[in-house]
């Protein structure tokens, strides 16, 4: 389960784990960046700060078999 909020400047995404195995993440972003957020047991947060390409080249990769590669 997900949702996405368009807050402004930015946008929000929370992915939820349905199964209760993984603590759920929010990727929060905008045009120059893309911020991975999770918050563990303790109730604190670590965040990932990472571009929209890599954010891009995350998602390409997924389905993509092994091996090397440079994206354009």
């Amino acid at each position: 389960m997900y949702t996405i909020e368009h807050i402004h400047d930015y946008s929000s995404i929370h992915v939820l784990d349905t199964n209760g195995e993984a603590d759920d993440v929010e990727l929060i972003f905008d045009e120059n960046n893309v911020y991975i957020r999770q918050y563990d047991e303790d109730d604190h947060f670590n965040i990932v700060l990472i571009t929209p390409q890599m954010f891009e080249e995350i998602i390409a990769a997924y389905n993509s078999p092994e091996g090397a590669y440079i994206t354009k």
